[in-house]
């Protein structure tokens, strides 16, 4: 399941992914070493969870969001390559309200309607990332 989400945010999480590649180097200078030590602070902080960062809340969320749906899906390796969009409302506490198939393969989208229906999604953790989920369009790919 894939959402969309701002462009913003894939450009931090790649900037924070390209920051880990590379060999180890000394710093060239106290400026270099103190933006070392800042990526250093937020890859420990995202690794650990202890990052509260709207965007790194967003991540956790949706993975929150994914697991309730898929333990509700029967055998979702057996959907694998159908795809099935949903646009829906979250309400503040998790409910899922209006739900609507966008596209996708009709069987899919019958089970995932389904298991939104019995899905217990966690309440967002703060108002940022409740609004980035209040009115969203999922896309589910098992």
């Amino acid at each position: 399941m894939f959402v969309k989400i701002s462009p913003l945010l894939i450009c931090t999480l790649a900037l924070l992914l390209s920051a880990c590649s590379g060999s180890a180097s000394a710093p060239d200078s106290t400026e270099d070493a103190k933006i070392s030590a800042e990526v250093d602070k937020i890859l420990r902080d995202y690794q650990t969870g202890s990052d509260t960062s709207p965007q790194a809340n967003a991540s956790r969320y949706l993975t929150q969001i994914q697991k309730a749906i898929f333990a509700k899906i029967d055998q979702p390796a057996s959907w694998q390559g159908q795809t099935c969009s949903v646009r829906l409302t979250l309400q503040r506490d998790g409910t899922v309200e209006n739900p609507t198939v966008e596209n996708g393969d009709p069987a899919l989208c019958a089970e995932v309607m389904s298991a939104l229906k019995q899905a217990t999604i966690p309440p967002a953790p703060d108002e940022k990332t409740y609004q980035t989920f209040s009115h969203v369009v999922l896309d589910f790919r098992p």
